[in-house]
């Protein structure tokens, strides 16, 4: 079209002529300029709808990071419950950093030495989450014990020490308190007797013997009475000269 056009400004033009062109080139500039502006228009309605696009989907994807979701949390007995109020948190590493500062943790109705279920809360901006802890029984070492015949003479005192019956070696957590229930009171050291004992250990019952018996008379010795080699009398008894030695009453000699 402009080559069309300078071809026709070479000529010689009337008057007329060149009023035409001239309105005619105006008319096609006017055209352009137009279509320009249409086209700009066009490419900014574009963008912007991109954009509004892209910031829709930033705000979808930022309200699913900051969903809070709580953890089921099993402990055994006696065990400290953590304050880091992350540990409390499912899907730790989708979540905004930001509101960790807005996060409250209460255990406070959490009775760590006792088993059971409790219920633990986390607060975020006033709108409160709740969990569940488990405490349950201590895991124990699984053995069988073994208990000993017990015998005692009238009158002597029962033991209350776990030893004392218990001849499978124990460990500290076993020795620790309730862990083992011993239970002694049908024992009469006051009455020659058989009795038994109750030993209760990782919900297994054990039931052993204790004898109680006279001791044997103690012989009387007179002074006439020889005491044999190595020993002497002393107080209507005979008593070794080695004091390191015992004197048996049966055999009449020192050991």
């Amino acid at each position: 079209m402009v080559e069309k056009i300078q071809n026709i400004m070479k000529k010689q033009l009337s008057k007329k002529e060149k009023t035409i062109l001239s309105i005619s080139i105006a008319v096609w500039g006017v055209i352009l300029l137009g279509s320009g502006l249409v086209l700009n228009a066009q490419d900014r309605t574009i963008t912007k709808t991109v954009y509004s696009l892209n910031v829709s989907q930033k705000r979808v994807a930022q309200q699913r990071t900051n969903e809070i979701k709580l953890k089921e949390i099993e402990i055994e007995v006696n065990t400290p419950l953590s304050t880091d109020v992350k540990e409390y948190l499912e899907d730790i590493e989708n979540l905004d950093e930001s509101i960790f500062d807005y996060l409250r943790l209460d255990t406070s109705t959490v009775k760590i030495s006792e088993p059971g279920e409790y219920t633990y809360t986390i607060t975020y901006r006033k709108k409160k989450y709740n969990g569940t802890i488990k405490v349950k029984e201590k895991e124990l070492p699984n053995v069988v014990l073994q208990l000993k015949e017990v015998r005692l003479k009238v009158g002597e005192a029962v033991s209350g020490d776990l030893t004392t019956y218990i001849s499978t070696p124990l460990t500290d957590e076993m020795k620790a308190p309730g862990i083992i229930q011993l239970d002694i009171s049908k024992i009469k050291n006051n009455e020659p007797g058989e009795y038994t004992y109750t030993v209760v250990y990782n919900k297994a019952t054990y039931i052993g013997k204790v004898i109680v018996e006279n001791p044997k008379p103690v012989p009387v010795i007179t002074p006439g009475t020889s005491c044999g080699d190595g020993a002497k009398m002393e107080n209507n008894k005979c008593v070794c000269t080695d004091s390191s030695k015992t004197y048996d009453e049966n055999e009449k000699k020192c050991k």
